[in-house]
């Protein structure tokens, strides 16, 4: 199923966006020069196709939703540990608030 996740995540990315694998369950995409709003409307994008995929096959009709925690830099004194804090703050407030969103800091 992760893979089936990853390859979902490639196709919404190209160059020089990066995909990859933090651990777990979690898997991470980098959005270079992509400002909140638009960061938040690509994983939006990505929860919708993430939810209408058909995963019935590989687990049995459970369905399968996302929660997604998006981060901005706020400069170039932001570092990536900060960017993955503020991601995985948003992501666990996502899950909080009832699963399958996407949020950020303003959202």
């Amino acid at each position: 199923m992760l893979r089936r996740l990853a390859a979902i995540l490639a196709a919404a990315a190209s160059p020089p966006e990066v995909v990859g694998r933090l651990g777990g369950e979690e898997l991470l995409i980098v959005l270079p020069n992509t400002d909140e709003a638009t960061a938040f409307d690509r994983c939006e994008t990505i929860r919708r196709a993430i939810a209408a995929y058909d995963f019935a096959p590989i687990t049995h009709h459970i369905p399968v939703t996302v929660s997604i925690g998006v981060a901005t830099a706020r400069g170039a004194e932001t570092t990536s540990a900060a960017l993955l804090t503020d991601a995985d703050r948003n992501l666990y407030a996502a899950k909080r608030s009832g699963r399958n969103r996407v949020m950020t800091a303003r959202r």
